[in-house]
Protein backbone atom coordinates (compact mmCIF):
# COMPACT_ATOMS: atom_id res chain seq x y z
CA UNK A 1 0.00 0.00 0.00
CA UNK A 2 3.09 2.05 -0.39
CA UNK A 3 2.30 6.05 -1.59
CA UNK A 4 5.08 8.46 -2.55
CA UNK A 5 5.09 11.02 0.52
CA UNK A 6 7.53 14.07 0.96
CA UNK A 7 10.13 11.59 2.54
CA UNK A 8 10.51 8.71 0.00
CA UNK A 9 10.42 11.04 -2.54
CA UNK A 10 12.91 13.14 -1.31
CA UNK A 11 15.28 9.71 -0.78
CA UNK A 12 14.35 9.24 -4.56
CA UNK A 13 15.59 12.39 -5.87
CA UNK A 14 18.84 12.24 -3.03
CA UNK A 15 19.43 8.73 -4.63
CA UNK A 16 19.54 10.02 -8.31
CA UNK A 17 20.83 14.08 -7.84
CA UNK A 18 23.68 12.95 -4.98
CA UNK A 19 24.50 9.41 -5.79
CA UNK A 20 24.07 8.93 -9.26
CA UNK A 21 21.95 6.21 -9.67
CA UNK A 22 20.93 5.99 -12.90
CA UNK A 23 17.61 3.70 -12.51
CA UNK A 24 14.90 4.10 -10.39
CA UNK A 25 12.54 0.54 -10.42
CA UNK A 26 9.02 1.25 -8.99
CA UNK A 27 7.15 -2.00 -8.74
CA UNK A 28 3.28 -2.69 -8.74
CA UNK A 29 1.21 -5.22 -8.09
CA UNK A 30 -2.46 -6.34 -8.73
CA UNK A 31 -5.48 -6.08 -5.97
CA UNK A 32 -3.94 -3.49 -4.27
CA UNK A 33 -4.86 -3.46 -0.20
CA UNK A 34 -4.46 0.46 -0.17
CA UNK A 35 -6.67 1.01 -3.44
CA UNK A 36 -9.41 -1.30 -1.92
CA UNK A 37 -9.42 0.87 1.64
CA UNK A 38 -9.59 4.32 -0.88
CA UNK A 39 -12.67 2.33 -2.88
CA UNK A 40 -14.38 2.03 0.63
CA UNK A 41 -13.42 5.26 1.41
CA UNK A 42 -15.52 6.88 -1.71
CA UNK A 43 -18.48 4.50 -1.95
CA UNK A 44 -19.07 3.52 1.87
CA UNK A 45 -17.69 6.70 3.50
CA UNK A 46 -15.38 4.54 5.62
CA UNK A 47 -13.33 6.30 8.40
CA UNK A 48 -9.85 4.53 8.63
CA UNK A 49 -8.23 4.17 11.97
CA UNK A 50 -4.51 5.88 12.56
CA UNK A 51 -2.20 6.89 9.77
CA UNK A 52 -3.95 4.43 7.59
CA UNK A 53 -6.20 6.77 6.47
CA UNK A 54 -3.24 9.48 5.47
CA UNK A 55 -1.92 6.39 3.43
CA UNK A 56 -4.59 6.20 1.09
CA UNK A 57 -5.46 9.65 0.93
CA UNK A 58 -3.47 10.52 -1.84
CA UNK A 59 -4.96 7.42 -3.90
CA UNK A 60 -8.94 9.05 -3.70
CA UNK A 61 -8.15 11.36 -6.62
CA UNK A 62 -8.04 8.17 -8.42
CA UNK A 63 -10.72 6.25 -6.86
CA UNK A 64 -12.59 9.56 -7.95
CA UNK A 65 -12.01 9.43 -11.19
CA UNK A 66 -12.74 6.10 -12.29
CA UNK A 67 -16.01 6.42 -10.74
CA UNK A 68 -16.44 9.69 -12.94
CA UNK A 69 -14.70 7.54 -16.24
CA UNK A 70 -15.67 4.06 -15.71
CA UNK A 71 -19.65 4.65 -16.23
CA UNK A 72 -21.61 1.90 -13.44
CA UNK A 73 -18.45 -0.02 -12.54
CA UNK A 74 -18.68 -1.42 -9.29
CA UNK A 75 -16.95 -4.11 -6.74
CA UNK A 76 -13.92 -5.69 -8.53
CA UNK A 77 -14.30 -3.46 -11.98
CA UNK A 78 -14.31 -0.31 -10.15
CA UNK A 79 -11.18 -1.28 -8.09
CA UNK A 80 -9.29 -2.22 -11.32
CA UNK A 81 -10.40 1.22 -12.94
CA UNK A 82 -9.23 3.09 -9.93
CA UNK A 83 -5.63 1.08 -10.17
CA UNK A 84 -5.14 1.92 -13.94
CA UNK A 85 -6.19 5.62 -13.09
CA UNK A 86 -3.21 6.19 -10.69
CA UNK A 87 -1.01 5.04 -13.65
CA UNK A 88 -1.00 8.41 -15.85
CA UNK A 89 2.29 7.94 -16.96
CA UNK A 90 4.57 5.19 -18.90
CA UNK A 91 8.24 6.63 -19.10
CA UNK A 92 9.80 3.14 -20.94
CA UNK A 93 13.53 2.67 -21.36
CA UNK A 94 13.99 1.43 -24.73
CA UNK A 95 16.76 1.13 -27.59
CA UNK A 96 18.18 2.45 -30.53
CA UNK A 97 18.37 -0.58 -31.83
CA UNK A 98 14.76 -0.20 -32.57
CA UNK A 99 15.50 1.75 -35.79
CA UNK A 100 19.50 0.42 -36.07
CA UNK A 101 18.57 -0.78 -39.57
CA UNK A 102 19.13 3.21 -40.15
CA UNK A 103 22.61 3.35 -38.77
CA UNK A 104 23.98 0.89 -41.41
CA UNK A 105 22.81 3.13 -44.14
CA UNK A 106 24.75 5.98 -41.70
CA UNK A 107 28.04 4.02 -41.43
CA UNK A 108 27.84 2.73 -45.67
CA UNK A 109 27.21 6.96 -46.32
CA UNK A 110 23.85 6.37 -47.25
CA UNK A 111 21.99 8.05 -44.50
CA UNK A 112 22.62 11.16 -42.14
CA UNK A 113 20.43 11.36 -39.38
CA UNK A 114 17.75 9.16 -37.64
CA UNK A 115 14.68 11.14 -36.18
CA UNK A 116 12.04 9.59 -34.34
CA UNK A 117 9.17 9.99 -36.69
CA UNK A 118 10.79 7.57 -38.95
CA UNK A 119 9.25 3.83 -39.36
CA UNK A 120 11.17 2.00 -36.79
CA UNK A 121 13.48 -0.63 -38.62
CA UNK A 122 15.57 -3.09 -37.20
CA UNK A 123 17.55 -6.14 -38.76
CA UNK A 124 17.78 -8.47 -35.89
CA UNK A 125 15.55 -9.93 -33.23
CA UNK A 126 16.64 -7.52 -30.27
CA UNK A 127 15.22 -4.45 -32.27
CA UNK A 128 12.36 -5.94 -33.30
CA UNK A 129 11.12 -6.65 -29.78
CA UNK A 130 12.35 -3.15 -28.90
CA UNK A 131 9.56 -2.16 -31.91
CA UNK A 132 7.30 -4.24 -30.78
CA UNK A 133 6.66 -2.69 -27.22
CA UNK A 134 6.79 0.97 -28.37
CA UNK A 135 4.19 -0.17 -30.82
CA UNK A 136 2.30 -1.21 -27.95
CA UNK A 137 2.42 1.71 -26.04
CA UNK A 138 1.30 3.59 -28.80
CA UNK A 139 -2.09 1.29 -28.53
CA UNK A 140 -2.75 2.16 -24.91
CA UNK A 141 -1.41 5.59 -25.93
CA UNK A 142 -4.79 5.97 -28.49
CA UNK A 143 -7.29 5.29 -25.75
CA UNK A 144 -8.75 2.21 -27.55
CA UNK A 145 -7.64 -0.19 -24.97
CA UNK A 146 -9.05 0.34 -21.90
CA UNK A 147 -11.17 3.19 -22.50
CA UNK A 148 -7.96 6.16 -21.54
CA UNK A 149 -5.13 7.32 -23.12
CA UNK A 150 -2.26 5.84 -21.10
CA UNK A 151 0.76 8.71 -21.29
CA UNK A 152 3.84 6.98 -22.69
CA UNK A 153 7.42 8.29 -23.89
CA UNK A 154 9.54 5.96 -25.24
CA UNK A 155 13.43 6.64 -24.36
CA UNK A 156 15.76 5.19 -26.84
CA UNK A 157 19.19 5.30 -25.12
CA UNK A 158 22.21 5.51 -26.39
CA UNK A 159 25.53 5.29 -25.13
CA UNK A 160 25.41 5.70 -21.34
CA UNK A 161 28.97 4.86 -20.78
CA UNK A 162 31.35 7.22 -19.39
CA UNK A 163 34.11 6.55 -21.81
CA UNK A 164 31.82 6.80 -25.10
CA UNK A 165 33.27 3.57 -25.67
CA UNK A 166 36.43 5.38 -27.30
CA UNK A 167 38.32 2.65 -25.30
CA UNK A 168 38.73 0.16 -27.65
CA UNK A 169 38.41 2.46 -30.58
CA UNK A 170 41.98 2.23 -32.64
CA UNK A 171 43.86 4.93 -33.96
CA UNK A 172 42.91 6.90 -37.53
CA UNK A 173 39.23 4.65 -37.69
CA UNK A 174 37.32 8.16 -37.48
CA UNK A 175 33.72 5.87 -38.18
CA UNK A 176 33.97 3.78 -34.74
CA UNK A 177 34.56 7.60 -33.20
CA UNK A 178 31.89 9.12 -34.79
CA UNK A 179 29.28 6.28 -33.69
CA UNK A 180 30.71 6.31 -29.55
CA UNK A 181 30.99 10.24 -29.86
CA UNK A 182 27.52 10.21 -31.05
CA UNK A 183 25.81 7.82 -29.16
CA UNK A 184 27.26 9.20 -25.89
CA UNK A 185 24.84 10.05 -23.20
CA UNK A 186 26.62 11.58 -19.96
CA UNK A 187 24.64 10.58 -16.60
CA UNK A 188 23.27 13.91 -16.04
CA UNK A 189 21.79 14.32 -19.14
CA UNK A 190 20.21 10.82 -18.45
CA UNK A 191 18.80 11.94 -15.71
CA UNK A 192 17.42 15.18 -16.60
CA UNK A 193 16.01 13.51 -19.72
CA UNK A 194 13.83 11.11 -17.28
CA UNK A 195 12.95 13.77 -15.26
CA UNK A 196 11.48 15.81 -17.81
CA UNK A 197 9.85 13.04 -19.34
CA UNK A 198 7.84 12.23 -15.84
CA UNK A 199 7.27 15.50 -15.08
CA UNK A 200 6.56 17.58 -18.29
CA UNK A 201 2.90 18.33 -17.75
CA UNK A 202 1.62 17.31 -21.72
CA UNK A 203 2.87 15.25 -24.53
CA UNK A 204 0.71 15.13 -26.88
CA UNK A 205 1.24 15.18 -30.30
CA UNK A 206 -0.38 17.13 -32.91
CA UNK A 207 -3.20 14.61 -33.08
CA UNK A 208 -3.97 14.81 -28.95
CA UNK A 209 -1.95 11.45 -29.18
CA UNK A 210 -0.14 11.45 -25.71
CA UNK A 211 2.62 9.47 -27.30
CA UNK A 212 6.75 10.57 -27.33
CA UNK A 213 10.07 8.93 -28.92
CA UNK A 214 12.79 10.58 -27.95
CA UNK A 215 16.64 9.74 -28.58
CA UNK A 216 19.07 9.17 -25.28
CA UNK A 217 22.04 11.29 -26.32
CA UNK A 218 23.65 13.92 -24.84
CA UNK A 219 24.29 17.63 -27.33
CA UNK A 220 27.05 15.93 -29.04
CA UNK A 221 28.23 17.62 -32.25
CA UNK A 222 28.74 14.09 -33.83
CA UNK A 223 24.79 12.96 -33.41
CA UNK A 224 23.16 10.78 -35.95
CA UNK A 225 19.99 10.61 -34.23
CA UNK A 226 17.80 13.50 -33.57
CA UNK A 227 16.90 14.89 -29.95
CA UNK A 228 14.61 17.88 -31.20
CA UNK A 229 11.21 16.65 -30.49
CA UNK A 230 12.90 15.96 -26.84
CA UNK A 231 13.65 19.56 -26.96
CA UNK A 232 10.72 21.07 -28.20
CA UNK A 233 8.00 18.70 -26.53
CA UNK A 234 9.62 18.49 -22.79
CA UNK A 235 12.45 21.31 -22.83
CA UNK A 236 15.14 18.56 -22.73
CA UNK A 237 18.58 21.02 -22.20
CA UNK A 238 21.50 18.65 -22.75
CA UNK A 239 24.51 20.05 -20.70
CA UNK A 240 27.26 17.70 -22.03
CA UNK A 241 28.96 17.27 -25.89
CA UNK A 242 31.17 14.29 -26.44
CA UNK A 243 33.16 16.30 -28.26
CA UNK A 244 34.31 18.53 -25.63
CA UNK A 245 34.43 16.03 -22.50
CA UNK A 246 36.48 14.08 -24.75
CA UNK A 247 38.26 16.31 -26.90
CA UNK A 248 41.95 14.80 -25.82
CA UNK A 249 41.04 11.61 -26.56
CA UNK A 250 39.84 12.20 -30.20
CA UNK A 251 42.96 14.17 -30.86
CA UNK A 252 44.35 10.99 -30.02
CA UNK A 253 42.63 8.88 -32.25
CA UNK A 254 42.09 11.68 -35.08
CA UNK A 255 46.45 11.90 -34.94
CA UNK A 256 46.59 8.25 -36.11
Amino acid sequence: GNTVDTTALGSIEYAVSQLGVPLVLVLGHERCGAVAAALSVVEQNTVLPGSLGQMVEPIVPAVLKAKSTAGNAKGDDLLDAAVRENVKRVVVASSNHAADYYERLIWADQWDCVTPDMPPKSDNYYGWAKIAYESLGFVYATGKVGGRKLEVVQLRIGGPRDNADLDDVAPGDIKKMHRGLGAYLSKRDQIQLFVKSIETPNIEDDYGIPFQIFYGVSGNTHNFWSIANARRVIGYAPQDNSQVNFADRIAQIAGG
